[in-house]
């Protein structure tokens, strides 16, 4: 019994290694979509913690700090008695922001003299920081309308006329797509593309290398072929699989087109087979490559244009993005297709953009294999 289960050990162990690259191109997305989406569950950032410094004393400045207590975003975790002490919480990372009521803000409500409070917020967190400046702005501008029509009332005008005086101006807000702002909708499309990249750079440019070295540049273009096609295929059916458990487990959007998805793909990852060809022309070293490969990951990501759009970059760098790296061509669309939902003719750009890079790399790709080859023999 027990020389069988040693025998299943090996077995277990042997196909692990034998299909390991392979099982980590289809697995590892997956496992990081569990990981990340259980991470950014919550589709709200709620409950921020605050202090509250209250210079006046009075009821009108406690009557406001329990409206903004009663905000979902808003979480007042207590008082504090100086600024210095606010202070020494915001560094400590106890409270993210905080409101300070100056001394005269009851006389000057009650005077109709534009009172003021201060605002705190600790932007060193922008997502943090942005749902506190909305939360705060919500409360604050809802109570200022309300005493501005109080305002007018006392001064016998009717409500009705009161409160469109105050309300010049009215608008609706339609937020479109992710009306829920949730963090794992917008940050989903980076982490799988992403993974696909790495995952699928690190199980084949290594092998690759390995051939080069061990034919001394003669590779065995059909064996690697073999290896590529098994790679992409995996790495399609990793990608899917994750978007799947995204979809049903996290509710992540899918409202395009599988297919589309499934092509966008398979463009960015025969532009990423090219890319590998080229670091085998150029890396000696199996070790060497794979570091090389594990630095890519931040800097193709801000090269992408997603975390900071291109037409926020200097023009000569917009277009460059476009001709160094291919993750452009699939990041983007990946969310346009699942998030809003467009199709094929919203995202030709992408494809043509990303058969374009894979026609230019492949000839510089190829041009550099053969020079390698002749500077060998």
């Amino acid at each position: 019994m027990k020389d069988m289960a040693q025998r299943c050990i090996r077995k277990a162990l042997s196909f692990l290694l034998k299909y390991k690259p392979l099982l980590v191109i289809v697995a590892l997305p997956i496992f990081f979509t569990f990981l990340f989406g259980a991470v950014f569950s919550k589709v709200y950032i709620q409950a921020i913690p605050i202090a509250v410094l209250d210079q006046d004393g009075t009821a009108d400045a406690r009557v406001v700090a329990e409206q903004l207590a009663d905000s979902e975003g808003i979480r007042i975790i207590g008082n504090v008695d100086s600024i210095e002490q606010m202070e020494h919480l915001l560094l400590r990372g106890e409270i993210n922001g905080g409101v300070v009521f100056p001394p005269g803000f009851s006389q000057d409500l009650r005077s109709a003299q534009s009172p003021r409070l201060m605002v705190v917020i600790d932007f060193s967190n922008i997502v943090i920081g942005n749902h506190l400046l909305a939360y705060a702005n919500t409360v604050l501008n809802t109570l200022n309308a309300s005493l501005s029509v109080h305002t007018l009332e006392a001064g016998k005008i009717v409500p009705y006329v009161a409160e469109q005086t105050v309300t010049t101006l009215t608008f609706a807000e339609r937020m479109l797509y992710d009306p829920h702002l949730a963090y794992f909708t917008y940050m989903y499309a980076i982490i799988l593309a992403v993974m696909i990249q790495q995952t699928y750079l690190s199980m084949l440019t290594p092998a690759l290398v390995e051939e080069k070295l061990r034919t001394q540049g003669m590779m065995n273009l059909r064996k690697c072929a073999r290896w590529i096609l098994s790679r992409i295929g995996f790495s399609l059916l990793g990608a899917l699989g994750s978007l799947a458990v995204a979809h049903f487990v996290f509710h992540y959007p899918v409202h395009g087109s599988v297919f589309l998805v499934a092509l966008l793909q398979i463009l960015f990852l025969i532009n990423l087979t090219i890319i590998a060809v080229l670091m085998t022309v150029f890396f000696k070293d199996v070790s060497h490559c794979g570091q090389f490969i594990v630095m890519l990951s931040i800097p193709t990501i801000l090269l992408s244009g997603y975390i900071w759009p291109k037409f926020m970059m200097a023009s000569w760098f917009a277009g460059l993005i476009r001709v160094i790296w291919p993750l452009y061509y699939f990041i983007n669309p990946l969310k346009d297709l699942c998030v809003k939902g467009v199709g094929y003719a919203e995202i030709q750009s992408y494809l043509a953009g990303a058969c374009i890079f894979a026609c230019a790399w492949g000839i510089v790709a190829l041009v550099a294999y053969q020079w390698r080859r002749r500077v060998r023999g």
